[in-house]
């Protein structure tokens, strides 16, 4: 699948995104360690209009003055769904993209239409064990099969300030959006790896308790990044999802709901 990169001008600064497929549109937000291409990304384009904005400050783009932390990060997305989405929109967030996601969420209930969290940062328990920092130690955890990264070609000081930028956004635990969970009305997925090893399970647990119309799934034989450890899977889940909301609990048969193509 094709992706086209564009810029466009926000009332906090210049952003770029990457713009793929047709059809509904999705926000995708990339995780600590940037966009990412991956195979399900590529499928579901082919039935939905993806959207993977560059987060200010990564991938050598320039922070954003003013904004810091996962609420401003939020903001800076909802005047991106105001300017170039314009209508409501399905939202994915991965890592420190669900902790935005779900501050996105919160603050816009109204532009979101169907919202999937993937090992969501930001709402660490207190006392769980501290986010690796050797590189080979947060491999081993955030992935069950290697194998299956496809070549990154940044650099390694883009991928350092990468790293660096994502604690200018991300917390431990987030008290005041903890608090505001209860009030996501969105339907969301809350996809947790089953072999996770950077999230703890008490962080999904946490959002599906406190979120109403959410659901929690594990995907098996995944940790951190289940998209890339289980491509096929993550895509059949997801793209089920965002098909047919609710109804994806519901064994499907070999038939489509009524005028509504399923993904492939």
């Amino acid at each position: 699948m094709a992706y086209t990169r564009h810029d466009v001008t926000l009332p906090t600064g210049p952003l770029s995104y990457y713009k793929a497929g047709s059809g509904r549109p999705v926000l995708y937000l990339h995780s600590g360690t940037g966009v990412r291409f991956t195979e399900p990304l590529d499928k579901l384009a082919e039935h939905f209009t993806v959207y993977m904005p560059i987060f200010p400050g990564y991938d050598g783009t320039k922070l954003h003055a003013g904004v810091k932390g996962g609420k401003a990060l939020a903001q800076v997305f909802l005047a991106f769904v105001d300017t170039v989405i314009k209508e409501k929109t399905d939202v994915i967030g991965h890592s420190i993209g669900g902790y935005i996601a779900a501050w996105l969420a919160v603050m816009a209930g109204d532009k979101i239409d169907q919202l999937v969290l993937v090992g969501t940062g930001g709402l660490r328990p207190k006392g769980s064990p501290p986010m690796p920092t050797d590189p080979k130690e947060m491999l081993k955890r955030a992935y069950v099969h290697p194998e299956n990264i496809k070549p990154d070609n940044r650099t390694p000081e883009v991928s350092a300030k990468n790293r660096e930028t994502a604690q200018h956004y991300s917390a431990v635990f987030d008290e005041e959006l903890a608090g505001k969970l209860k009030e996501i009305t969105a339907i969301t997925l809350i996809i947790h790896g089953e072999k996770e090893g950077i999230i703890p399970e008490e962080t999904s647990v946490l959002l599906r308790s406190r979120i109403k119309t959410s659901y929690m799934i594990y995907l098996y034989d995944a940790a951190h990044v289940p998209e890339v450890d289980q491509p096929q899977r993550f895509f059949n889940l997801v793209g089920d999802f965002l098909t047919r909301g609710q109804a994806f609990l519901v064994n499907k048969g070999d038939r489509p709901p009524a005028g509504v193509p399923l993904p492939s």
